[in-house]
């Protein structure tokens, strides 16, 4: 059985790039020995079977190509559904005396392969395998990690979860398993943590979500201060509110940090949600809460507060934004405009209302700055008159700024308004901002 996906994906992984002459770049491409090899071993355990790709995550390829046993010549992994008690097939192929041989099956239960990770977990060469598998609708799926430290898969865990990631909170240089899935009857979630301890995969002890594991809208994980690595679980808590858990080691236990902090959660901003992020860049994420602005003028609008979370559940600040999600884009609020700072709609200026940003008290409050957004084919040159210059560009829109003409205004200079303005990042593997 074949398929032009599938063959597509042999193609881009066994192929190298290398120059070539005019001559070369007009031949019709001719697919390598190695290519056909692993084609036709494919061929000979696929009858009856159809392909199954997994569904999340970053390795959705129906054949992946992998160094599982550290000898580095990199395994074909061939994801594959038939039917019967265990449909579910992954075959391994390796290469040898140079050809390639199906050297492994895994057969197991289940009707998809919902998500596969690669990554190290006991430190032996080479990496694991890890597998979550959809048994049925339900929120729950199986998971099972597998070694190859001694050639052939051997099982080292299986579990039940609804969400689960790699990842190294213990810096020991070896990933763990993080899974999240239901509380009892139904209940607020639970998370663990498989470590690899004494030749086998430890479980730890459970630390509590703060929602159903059904709420759970985002899990990622990062630097949360300092050296302490978290996973940062960002779940439905109402309508309109985002609530984020914070997993990290404390103490040599799996503590949900954000459970002793008074915060660690964040609201919607008219129909869009805020999730934490590096919002500085600086290794570390950042979790938001929302500070309402004082100004009448303002209509409502609110400025974003970003912190750190530390081990022992307090809040480190690190800085404000304004956010204008419907138009994809947000500006760092220096910290002494904070108290008092508004945003208003400008003046029409070609069709366009700047976002119009002030600060100060009473007869003090003078304009910061103002920014546009210009689009059409005289989008550059309006950027750059009457004494606007630009921040940033998109294919179809130019943004520009225009400092204030008050002592305040006077000093920002362009370089640091241009450094302040941001285009808000979207979630590839979600899609949301």
């Amino acid at each position: 059985m074949c398929c032009l996906g599938v063959l597509a994906a042999l193609l881009t992984l066994l192929s190298g790039c290398m120059l070539k002459t005019v001559d070369q770049m007009y031949c019709l491409p001719r697919r390598s020995e190695e290519y056909h090899n692993l084609q036709a071993a494919m061929d000979q355990v696929m009858s009856g079977l159809e392909y199954c790709a997994p569904l999340q995550g970053e390795n959705q390829q129906t054949v992946q190509m992998v160094d599982l046993t550290g000898d580095g010549q990199s395994e074909a992994l061939v994801f594959a559904k038939g039917v019967g008690e265990r449909p579910l097939k992954i075959f391994i192929f390796a290469k040898e005396h140079g050809a390639y041989v199906n050297t492994a099956t895994i057969e197991t239960a289940g009707t998809a392969f919902e998500q596969v990770e690669y990554a190290d977990l006991d430190g032996a060469g080479g990496v694991e395998l890890v597998v979550g598998r959809q048994v049925s609708n339900e929120v729950v799926h199986a998971l099972s990690a597998y070694t190859f430290s001694q050639g052939t898969p051997e099982t080292l865990l299986t579990a039940n979860y609804s969400r689960f990631l790699t990842v190294d909170l213990d810096r020991d240089n070896l990933r763990e398993l993080f899974l999240l899935r239901p509380g009892a009857d139904g209940g607020n979630g639970v998370a663990e943590l498989y470590d690899y301890r004494g030749g086998a995969m430890e479980r730890s002890a459970e630390a509590v979500m703060s929602v159903p594991v059904e709420n759970l809208k985002r899990m990622t994980a990062g630097g949360m201060y300092q050296e302490t690595q978290a996973v940062f679980a960002a779940s439905n808590y109402d309508e309109d509110t985002i609530i984020t858990d914070v997993y990290a080691i404390v103490k040599d236990r799996l503590t949900n940090v954000s459970l002793s902090s008074e915060s660690g959660t964040s609201v919607n901003i008219r129909n869009y949600y805020v999730y934490g992020d590096d919002i500085d860049n600086d290794g570390l994420m950042e979790l938001p809460s929302l500070v309402p602005m004082e100004e009448a003028s303002s209509g409502g609008r609110e400025l974003i507060r970003w912190y750190n979370l530390t081990p022992e559940g307090n809040e480190v600040e690190k800085l404000y934004t304004f956010h204008n999600y419907a138009d994809r884009w947000y500006v760092c609020i220096q910290r002494d405009w904070v108290d008092t700072v508004s945003v208003t709609r400008g003046a029409d200026v070609a069709g366009v209302q700047g976002y119009v940003f002030s600060a100060g008290r009473d007869q003090k409050h003078q304009v910061l700055f103002t920014i546009y957004a210009f689009t059409g084919d005289n989008r550059e040159e309006l950027a750059a008159s009457d004494g606007r210059f630009p921040l940033a560009k998109t294919d179809e829109v130019t943004y520009a700024a225009c400092l204030g003409g008050g002592s305040m205004g006077r000093q920002l200079d362009q370089k640091t308004l241009i450094s302040y303005f941001n285009f808000i990042r979207e979630d590839w593997k979600t899609g949301e901002m």
